[in-house]
């Protein structure tokens, strides 16, 4: 885990073209160890939500408790986070694996690398949940995209072919979801029906 490469890899992923100066970083070939390398430096701040104004603001005015802040203010935007992350782990493996072969090469892992955008962002919930959730959808939306660009020029390959790969990938994503929220439901319902003695 280091601050100092955390910080060089977010200044070199706002600019796509200079992908190959991802080859300079300290190489992981698993990505769990690219998060912990790269990401917790930052994701570590998040726990800085204590000490923001905004929160002790909701508690000591608002008389908001500080489970009900926690709950639905602090903890939604680290599980979209942790989907957005597996997603951009899955974009790496299918790129990496898409085009054979593959036996000689490393997976670069332009999607994870890129997601320090999403991850150095997460502390403007810090500041206000409106301002974290606008940093938060930007950052996204420029990591899917440098990422599908970075992959595209490693590759060789049309843009255009890289970004239908990436929605068929989204559609299998959301797919996994819909059946996860399904199953969810139907418990709830089953519950439900058995509490009015339906079933």
């Amino acid at each position: 885990m280091s601050f100092l490469w955390a910080l060089k890899l977010l200044s070199a992923s706002f600019d796509f073209r200079l992908y190959r100066e991802f080859e300079k970083f300290p190489h992981f070939e698993v990505a769990r160890k690219v998060f912990y390398f790269y990401h917790m430096p930052f994701l570590i701040h998040y726990i800085f939500f204590l000490i923001s104004p905004f929160f002790w603001y909701q508690i000591l005015f608002k008389k908001e408790s500080f489970f009900s802040l926690l709950f639905t203010t602090y903890l939604p935007p680290l599980f979209i986070y942790g989907g957005t992350f597996i997603f951009l782990v899955l974009m790496d493996k299918f790129e990496f694996y898409s085009q054979p072969p593959t036996l000689y090469r490393k997976n670069p892992y332009f999607g994870i690398k890129n997601a320090i955008m999403i991850t150095s962002n997460l502390i403007f919930f810090l500041v206000h949940p409106i301002l974290g959730w606008l940093a938060l959808g930007v950052s996204s939306i420029m990591t899917f995209v440098f990422s599908i660009i970075q992959w595209s020029l490693y590759l060789e390959k049309p843009i255009s072919k890289t970004f239908a790969e990436s929605l068929l990938l989204v559609s299998l994503f959301l797919l996994v979801a819909v059946l996860i929220l399904f199953i969810v439901n139907l418990f709830e319902s089953i519950q439900l029906l058995q509490r009015f003695g339906l079933l």
